[in-house]
């Protein structure tokens, strides 16, 4: 795998294993869902609003073209939408 690749993806078995920076929604079409980023897991108060995702279909893939700038960032997913700063 190179790990200048800003997505790579590992198949076998039936198994799949994806590194990129963004995250899979599976929810429902028509809706809209937030995405937010968090560098510090421990911190409930750190999440903070990314971006606002209205799925065109049921699964979703969004990739976070910001975090080139960010070493680290944990995601996760509420229903939207959310406050981006």
């Amino acid at each position: 795998m190179n790990p200048d690749s800003a997505a790579q993806t590992l198949s076998w078995a039936n198994l799949s294993v994806g590194r990129y920076a963004g995250v899979t929604i599976d929810g429902v079409a028509g809706q809209m869902y937030g995405i937010q980023y968090s560098a510090d897991l421990n911190n409930p108060a750190a999440w903070r609003g990314l971006a606002n995702v209205t799925l065109s279909a049921p699964k979703q893939t969004w990739f976070d073209s910001q975090s080139a700038a960010a070493p680290l960032r944990y995601y996760r997913i509420v229903q939207g939408p959310v406050s981006i700063p």
